[in-house]
């Protein structure tokens, strides 16, 4: 009895040894992930810092085909967007009278779009038709004073699970780096 209670006991501290061993090097390449984004947070918070001196709201509007549509965080396109933009010092807001349900997305014409009290417009595009995206940077570019930044994209990515928030750090400092 007392030898199978030690061969237990010595059992379950080899058990515990073993997956600590692999449980460490997983915490270890979490912390490394955590420190990578924070220092990709800091970067791209100081290319955008000259934009952030215009002021922090921003208006993120997408066009998917020939609908212009505003998001909430709860949307999984355009919520990580949102949340990256606020990581970044912006102050994500949209059109008066607007509120968006659990979908975190509603579609709107550009007149409803252009009763938002926004700094900044950022301009997420799915369309490859060319005269409908100019059309719409027209339309949009007043609302913030002319601060209309592009980010093209294509639903496929949008929609896989590459689109997160590591992912999108560098795309929307570049995009309001380059359009600013």
């Amino acid at each position: 009895m007392l030898l199978t209670s030690l061969h237990l006991a010595i059992t379950s501290l080899a058990g515990s040894a073993i997956s600590l061993a692999l449980v460490l090097p997983v915490v270890a390449q979490t912390k490394t992930e955590a420190v990578a984004a924070a220092d990709a947070i800091n970067a791209a918070k100081a290319s955008v810092a000259d934009a952030l001196a215009s002021g922090e709201r921003v208006l993120l509007v997408e066009l998917h085909g020939s609908t212009l549509y505003v998001f909430n965080t709860e949307n999984n396109v355009g919520g990580p967007v949102l949340r990256v933009l606020e990581q970044l010092g912006f102050r994500p807001v949209l059109p008066e009278g607007v509120d968006i349900g659990a979908s975190g997305v509603t579609s709107l014409p550009v007149d409803a779009l252009r009763r938002t009290p926004a700094d900044h417009v950022l301009f997420l595009n799915f369309s490859t038709s060319h005269s409908a995206v100019r059309e719409v940077e027209a339309a949009l570019r007043p609302i913030s004073g002319g601060r209309l930044y592009r980010m093209d994209t294509t639903t496929s990515i949008a929609l896989s699970a590459e689109w997160t928030e590591p992912y999108l750090v560098p795309l929307i400092a570049e995009a309001i780096r380059a359009d600013g």
